[in-house]
């Protein structure tokens, strides 16, 4: 073995926290097997990227909705109108009664709305030449960061008086992170940067950072370019701020874990 987790990433998490003991050996025992699956999505991640996360966020889907309408809605963009036969746009989507169908062109979003056009990853957007686009998982990516973008702007402008509050209820009933609470001031005074304009985002999708399986109708397994996805994080951050033995070096595995082992 060459020291890789071998299948999808999004798995990863659900595989450690099953076994913590051979994923987190060093993990109390007493610990939430969660956390396992955190750290080790984290460290995957980090390591890929050549960028050492060192906290996460964890937020639930109707806790987004809630913490949408709280600032008002967002004002959300698409070129046409989009279709998606499989998705009906609620929170379980247990039953495609109605298929989903959001708007072209601008519009104010409230929370469920907003959600799905975050979460829709099939069917298509009918553009104004009367093509279709297809819809997947890399143009739902440029979608949320769409969405993350506006609720920033809106967190932004938030009236302190009125909205605050119920920003921070939706805050705390549905976020859960491990950011220690003493260092909460050091995170809020980053605020001024991230509601500024100089914000460059960017999704590692195909053609340029992404092959294409090569049995989708065995396992439908994305394979990232190492090579271009390193190029386009030393474009990002420059060479001197990565670190990370998959992204800073050439060697075949992590340095100081055997092969084979997480």
């Amino acid at each position: 073995s060459d020291g890789l987790y071998p299948d999808k990433v999004n798995e990863l998490f659900a595989r450690a926290s099953i076994d913590p003991t051979t994923w987190c050996p060093d993990l109390d025992e007493r610990a939430d097997p969660d956390a396992c699956g955190l750290r080790s999505i984290e460290g995957s991640i980090g390591l890929y990227l050549g960028i050492e996360i060192h906290h996460y966020a964890l937020i639930d889907m109707a806790g987004f909705a809630e913490l949408i309408d709280a600032v008002g809605g967002l004002r959300l963009c698409l070129p046409g109108e989009l279709h998606d036969p499989q998705f009906d746009g609620s929170l379980d989507n247990l039953e495609v009664e109605e298929a989903l169908v959001l708007p072209a062109g601008c519009h104010p979003y409230d929370g469920l709305d907003a959600l799905a056009y975050a979460r829709s990853r099939k069917g298509w957007i009918e553009m104004p030449d009367g093509t279709r686009e297809a819809q997947n998982d890399f143009s739902r990516n440029e979608r949320q960061q769409a969405v993350l973008l506006a609720l920033r702007d809106e967190l932004a402008r938030a009236d302190l008086i009125f909205e605050l509050p119920a920003v921070l209820r939706a805050i705390g009933r549905s976020i859960s992170t491990d950011f220690p609470r003493d260092q909460a001031g050091d995170l809020a005074s980053l605020v001024p940067l991230i509601a500024g304009p100089d914000i460059e985002r960017v999704v590692l999708g195909y053609p340029e950072y992404v092959n294409l399986p090569t049995q989708p109708e065995v396992n439908y397994l994305l394979v990232p370019k190492r090579d271009a996805i390193r190029e386009e994080m030393v474009r990002i951050f420059g060479q001197d701020e990565l670190s990370g033995w998959y992204l800073g070096g050439t060697v075949s595995q992590p340095i100081g874990e055997p092969a084979g082992q997480p």
